[in-house]
């Protein structure tokens, strides 16, 4: 060991008495500084963990409340944050009720690729189904709309659900359904839109259900018409509610295409009178109902073409 005009040099390192001193009882300038560097590091990381969901983890805490505490409640997570992407697809069904948002938020639903029914009911506040409002969850066979206050839905709102079998939207407030609505829902067969205001439906209304559709359910709205051609196509309907509307008349040949048709119910209209060739196609008509209508009297004709 020697001794230079710089400081004593310590253990042939090269180090001089005062920075060796630094080093040992961190009395040092730069072990100040490698202090504060790590104690950055240390925070710095407490906040990545916290804010970064760990491995496989996705997080549903920014979704609609309701819709995230439903997403908690099903996959049994501890937390909203730690929702994993594994368990949003293992979801089959989702019930949500008192969805607080006026637009259903088509980024509620993201990661639930498997999703077989969805239901939101019971939600006085949402008004809205907005264009492309299921996007996430096109494996949905149905949809269960009850009891809220929709009074719009676009004319793409459905966009992409073309497995879709079931869409049940009754009790709510809409009053126009555009033409084309239900166009690339190729699987449909089940449609439940009663006691809503419709008043007036389009002659595309049902475009594109030809060959699925089976049970339509239009009763106990404000429908004062039908348009001609309404129903051309749906050869596979066989339950068809319009009781308790406001029609005044209906077409001769309206019911020409529905061939399938086995139940019709026409009770609580307006309907005066009666076409004699109206049910000629609909040879597999088995119960009709016509009850509180002003139909004073009916051709004899009429019921030629049922099946006895």
């Amino acid at each position: 060991m020697r001794v230079s005009g710089r400081g004593q040099q310590m253990g042939g390192r090269g180090l001089t008495a005062p920075a060796a001193r630094w080093l040992v009882d961190g009395s040092g300038p730069a072990c100040l500084e490698w202090r504060v560097a790590a104690v950055f590091l240390v925070a710095f990381a407490a906040v990545l963990a916290l804010a970064l969901p760990a491995q496989g983890q996705t997080g549903v805490c920014s979704r609609t409340p309701e819709v995230r505490d439903a997403i908690v409640a099903e996959t049994g997570a501890a937390a909203c944050s730690a929702v994993t992407s594994t368990q949003l697809a293992a979801i089959t069904y989702l019930e949500i009720t008192g969805y607080s948002s006026a637009n259903i938020v088509p980024a509620d639903f993201a990661g639930l690729t498997t999703l077989d029914a969805l239901a939101i009911l019971d939600s006085p506040e949402l008004t809205t189904v907005p264009a492309n409002a299921f996007r996430e969850v096109t494996s949905l066979t149905g949809l269960f709309l009850e009891n809220n206050s929709i009074s719009s839905v676009h004319v793409d709102a459905f966009d992409g659900l073309s497995v879709l079998g079931r869409l049940y939207i009754p009790n709510n407030h809409i009053e126009v359904l555009e033409d084309g609505v239900f166009a690339g829902m190729d699987a449909l067969y089940e449609i439940s839109m009663q006691y809503n205001l419709v008043s007036a439906l389009g002659k595309d209304t049902f475009a594109g259900l030809d060959d699925t559709l089976s049970d339509l359910a239009l009763q106990n709205n404000r429908i004062s018409s039908l348009p001609a051609g309404i129903f051309d196509g749906l050869t596979s309907l066989w339950r068809l509610h319009l009781e308790s509307n406001k029609i005044s008349s209906l077409p001769a040949d309206i019911f020409d295409d529905l061939t399938n048709l086995g139940l019709l119910y026409l009770s609580g209209n307006e309907i005066v009178s009666l076409d004699a060739d109206l049910f000629e196609n609909n040879t597999r008509l088995l119960y009709l109902l016509l009850h509180r209508n002003r139909i004073s009297s009916l051709p004899a004709s009429i019921f030629w073409h049922t099946e006895p």
